[in-house]
């Protein structure tokens, strides 16, 4: 949608020209949009890591991490057993009538088989 005023006394929509501040900026008031953009981007990229270099400037007192590990509780297991049962027999219901549908049509042709070469 396209914000059109119907009159430019009655306009809600106030532009003002932006105010250059040095202090704000460390680009110059005339200095392009591709300038800016080019100096936003990396210049190189440093593969390397080094986890003592790491260590030696951040140099903390000492160095622990934590590792959550999930018990699994009596009803967590009946859980999955149910959803486990559950979806087995989703998909039985799916895949048994195609099952039996495929077996009768091979003993119809099986049979159809044999009595042509009787």
């Amino acid at each position: 949608m396209i914000y059109l005023p119907t009159s430019l006394q009655s306009s809600s929509l106030r532009i003002q020209p932006l105010v250059y501040d040095p202090a704000l900026s460390r680009f110059p008031s005339k200095t392009s949009i591709s300038m800016i953009i080019k100096e936003l981007m990396v210049d190189q990229w440093n593969p390397s890591s080094s986890h003592e270099y790491f260590y030696e400037a951040c140099a903390p007192i000492y160095c622990s991490y934590s590792q959550r590990i999930r018990k699994e509780n009596f009803i967590r297991v009946v859980i999955m057993l149910v959803s486990m049962i559950g979806g087995i027999v989703a998909s039985l219901r799916i895949l048994t009538p195609h099952f039996v549908k495929f077996i009768l049509k091979f003993l119809t042709m099986f049979k159809k088989t044999s009595e042509q070469g009787n």
